[in-house]
């Protein structure tokens, strides 16, 4: 996943296991520089299909996209 690329994931059964690796040329972004956006932010137009989703502590936090 490169810097400054969103990622996404939805797990649709009872157990899910997802494994991703960062892998580019180049610097890694620290973790503090790293954020969230709200899943369901309406700018971002996505359908998740779910209205209810288990979110991580994280992506409980996160905020909407500013314009």
């Amino acid at each position: 996943i490169p810097p400054n690329f969103a990622n996404g994931h939805l797990c649709l059964s009872d157990k899910c296991l997802f494994h991703y690796k960062l892998s580019y040329k180049g610097n890694y972004l620290d973790a503090k520089d790293q954020f969230s956006i709200k899943w369901n932010d309406p700018k971002l137009k996505i359908y998740w299909g779910i209205k209810r989703p288990i979110l991580s502590r994280r992506d409980k936090k996160a905020k909407f996209v500013k314009v």
